[in-house]
């Protein structure tokens, strides 16, 4: 490591782009022991630190399309640390870095993490990964029939595991079935964990730490980031999982992040969960059989439709025939809903069993309802997971709520190796909503010479994907066979269907078995565990689909052949793909089809050449490529990259030949500082760290607190009963401090938007949007509260009554918890609990003066 020192707390100053120029020229060559300047890595660090400068306030979101080779984690990471690390005082800034994919989660973590560390850029990083990759030892107690040495490792991984991953456990003690992790994988909610009578758990330590102010860098998933905005834009807000007001939040792999934004809104109901509702002791027995009949038939319908299909993974339209069967479902389960409610509604309150299952039917109707009221809803079946999915048809307002909250408390970086057709933006910013006066837009040049490093292979005479007549099985087995031969293994095979993959499995098994390769296939275990394994053999042969189309990185010999089979065209009528196209009917292939298949194309290509040494060869399976007209548009895009097609075997052969002996033959191109676009903005003024002369050096306005602020946020204190606290150094720190208090106390804090003395208008709209943050503890209410009115004697008339009280007083009395001489209260909403409760006061004065008299 060079001498170089970046350390928060020592007084060094110099200009950003000096640091930027100094960590990129030297210190990273140095690290990875090369004389490899990327250009278009240095480009993309200054474009970052420009977007992320203080005085740049014009913009909040930066989309950047940097192709594979550009080391974008890096150059984003490396500016927005520096930028975090200057002294603000009080508010410092963090990087929450989000991801669509595990394996580019676990990369950031075992290569750029100890990087950065190493370059005193970054002090602490925690990998905040989705609750399913978390092993749940009191989900483990229920599992039946779990294999006994299985169960052994599970116990002992419990005892020893620092976080609960799965990765963390496979690590330890190998790979664990899909179907086998799901049974004891966490599926609680936060709540859930805390209240855990195990007391001691890995799973839970680890995820208390997602928000810890003191972890400066959170890398998640894009999952739980949508989660935690969708939580706080609740009616009743919830706490987010992982932080929302960092300072600066990375989306990487944006591609995929409006498709998990619809995934996270969806509402999906399973077969299965249809046919559970009837294994309750709660059914009517007299109605138990014919319901039963109309699940099988239902399974039956969706089975007889699925054997016509390309791809059971597909999104399909939902028939008239599914509908009838769905509306018998329905009408059958809201009439049981309703007679339970009419005949038991004196059991309800006092039976929590029957509670839950009367709201699980009403569940049930609701999500029904929306599968097959297309005016308010987009619905589509997936026949591999028998599930009916629906997405209401307004959900762009709600994705743009979504950005804006992001974006306003935070700088927001987009970015992905492929949201552009060819340099336009146009399909990207029509499905985000966004139009070009709100964000940035940034290309960054490739890195890669693919006319030297690579050779897309279409081969000759290969059948129509859709074609009937042939056994396209069999066809392609050949040309799997071929390849597979030629590279000696070193291959992943893409496939966009689990179907395929299931039928291809098996001849693609005995091709390696022939050759003695090591086989490997999607289900088998984690995402982790297959890339390690792939990694560690140098002639391994995997069969994926899904994740594997991005995230998946090996560099060097172990990966020089990419085979797809087919082009990954979403399924025709995709009703998900027909709601992120709406409004664009007219040109529906140009602009969404063709670019979304060119997404996922674009993605899979890039598994290939990962660095500057490697070689290899792209194989499509697929005829379109050459004869349709789109197809000329596909050999476009990739030509201009610097691609060359061929349909000659032959010439892969001698492709391959020459690479062996040679090499790629490629060199980054010559680095040069003249080549950088660098703004007088980044070159001015000096970067101090933790020094006392930050304001003057940088000429940084601290928005230092007004007595007129101090006055206002003193006399909320006084009025609400909390402390005046003496940490906040700016205006902008003191207003989120008071909305703070009053939202961890369940108070409303709206009022406070509209009187507290920001100093100007671009704050007040700013600053309107925050949404508090903090641990929320409800403090539960003694009945004997004067204003509730109670003696504490409390039988079922009187907290009837009570709770008819509550609501007329615009509440919800929950079921009380009975104590000695009183009852704990709980009332919702939570944070009106003091407008209802003086309503109620005001009741409980109005009897009392009616009795006096």
């Amino acid at each position: 490591m060079g001498t170089y020192v970046f350390i928060r707390g020592e007084g060094m100053s110099n200009s950003r782009v000096e640091l930027l120029l100094d960590i990129f020229e030297r210190q990273l060559p140095e690290e990875y022991n090369s004389k490899d300047i990327r250009t278009s890595q240095v480009q993309m660090a200054i474009d970052v630190a420009e977007f992320l400068h203080t005085a740049q306030r014009s913009k909040r979101i930066l989309v950047v399309e940097a192709p594979v080779g550009t080391g974008k984690s890096l150059g984003a990471l490396v500016p927005a640390l520096i930028e975090c690390s200057i002294d603000r005082a009080f508010n410092q800034s963090r990087v929450v870095y989000a991801t669509a994919t595990i394996n580019l989660q676990s990369q950031l973590m075992q290569s750029e993490v100890p990087l950065l560390r190493n370059m005193n850029l970054l002090k602490t990083a925690i990998l905040a990964k989705g609750k399913s990759h978390y092993y749940c030892h009191h989900e483990k107690q229920f599992v039946k029939q779990l294999d006994n040495e299985l169960s052994q490792k599970l116990d002992q991984f419990f005892k020893t595991s620092s976080t609960g991953h799965r990765d963390e456990f496979e690590k330890n003690y190998g790979g664990i079935r899909n179907s086998d992790w799901n049974r004891v994988s966490f599926k609680g909610s936060r709540s859930d964990c805390e209240r855990c009578s195990l007391g001691f758990c890995p799973t839970a330590n680890h995820r208390k730490r997602f928000r810890d102010e003191h972890v400066d860098l959170v890398v998640t998933n894009q999952d739980q980031l949508i989660r935690s905005v969708l939580n706080r834009l609740e009616d009743e807000p919830t706490a987010a999982i992982v932080p929302l007001n960092p300072g600066i939040i990375v989306i990487d792999e944006a591609h995929h992040f409006l498709e998990n934004f619809l995934g996270m809104i969806a509402d999906s109901t399973r077969i299965s969960d249809l046919a559970e509702v009837a294994r309750s002791w709660h059914f009517p027995e007299d109605q138990r059989i014919a319901y039963n009949n109309l699940i099988l038939e239902l399974n039956k319908a969706m089975r007889r439709e699925s054997q016509d299909k390309q791809s059971l993974l597909g999104r399909y339209p939902i028939s008239s025939n599914l509908s009838h069967y769905l509306a018998e479902v329905r009408n059958t389960l809201k009439t049981l809903s309703e007679k339970i409610f009419f005949s038991k509604r004196e059991r309800l309150d006092r039976d929590s069993s029957l509670s839950d299952y009367v709201e699980k039917l009403d569940q049930i109707v609701y999500s029904i309802k929306q599968l097959i009221n297309s005016k308010y809803s987009v619905s589509w079946v997936t026949y591999e997971e028998y599930t009916f999915t629906s997405i209401p048809t307004n959900f762009p307002s709600e994705f743009k709520r979504v950005i804006s909250h992001l974006a306003g408390q935070n700088k927001l970086i987009v970015m992905s190796g492929t949201l552009s057709m060819d340099g336009d933006f146009t399909s990207f910013l029509n499905q985000w909503r966004l139009s070009r006066e709100d964000v940035e837009l940034k290309v960054i040049p490739e890195s890669f010479q693919y006319a030297k490093q690579s050779l897309i292979y279409v081969p000759e005479n290969i059948p129509h994907p859709n074609d009937q007549e042939k056994d396209l099985m069999q066809h392609a087995m050949g040309h799997y066979r071929q390849l597979l031969e030629l590279t000696q293994g070193s291959s992943l095979l893409l496939s966009t269907s689990k179907q395929y993959m299931a039928s291809a499995r098996e001849p693609i098994e005995q091709i390696c078995q022939d050759n003695q390769w090591l086989f490997l296939y999607q289900e088998q275990a984690g995402v982790e565990q297959l890339t390690s394994e792939f990694k560690a053999d140098k002639n391994s042969v995997l069969l994926g689909s899904g994740s594997y189309f991005s995230g998946f990185s090996v560099p060097g010999e172990g990966l020089v052949s990419v085979i797809f089979s087919r082009l990954p065209f979403p399924v025709p009528d995709d009703p998900f793909i027909k709601l992120i196209g709406q409004g664009f009917e007219d040109d529906f292939m140009k602009q969404v089809t063709l670019p979304h298949m060119m997404v996922k194309l674009n993605q899979g290509v890039g598994r290939l050449i990962r660095d500057i040494k490697d070689y290899g060869v792209i194989t499509i399976l697929d005829p379109r490529v050459f004869t349709k007209e789109y197809g000329r548009d596909i050999q476009k895009s990739f030509e201009e990259k610097g691609y060359r097609f061929t349909r000659s075997f032959e010439e892969v052969q001698a492709f391959f030949q020459e690479k062996r002996q040679h090499g790629s033959q490629a060199a980054y191109p010559p680095y040069s500082r003249s080549a950088l676009n660098i703004s007088e903005r980044l070159n001015t003024g000096k970067v101090v760290f933790k020094g006392k002369e930050i304001a003057k050096e940088l000429k940084i306005s601290m928005d230092q607190i007004s007595d007129e602020q101090k006055k206002y946020a003193k006399a909320i204190c006084k009025q609400y009963g909390f402390k005046f606290s003496i940490k906040p150094k700016t205006g902008e720190d003191l207003f989120k401090y008071l909305v703070n208090q009053l939202y961890v106390a369940f108070k409303s804090f709206a009022h406070l938007a509209e009187e507290y003395p920001f100093k100007d208008q671009e704050q007040r709209e700013r600053l309107s949007k925050y949404q508090g943050d903090g641990k929320r503890s409800y403090q539960m209410l003694k009945c004997t509260n004067p204003r509730i009115g109670c003696s504490g004697v409390c039988g079922a008339e009187h907290i009837q009554a009570l709770s008819q009280r509550v609501m007329d007083c615009g509440g919800e009395l929950l079921p009380p918890i009975t104590n000695r001489g009183f009852c704990w209260l709980e009332i919702k909403p939570h944070d009106l609990n003091e407008e209802i409760l003086s309503r109620l006061a005001s009741l409980v004065d109005e009897v009392a003066a009616t009795e006096e008299q």
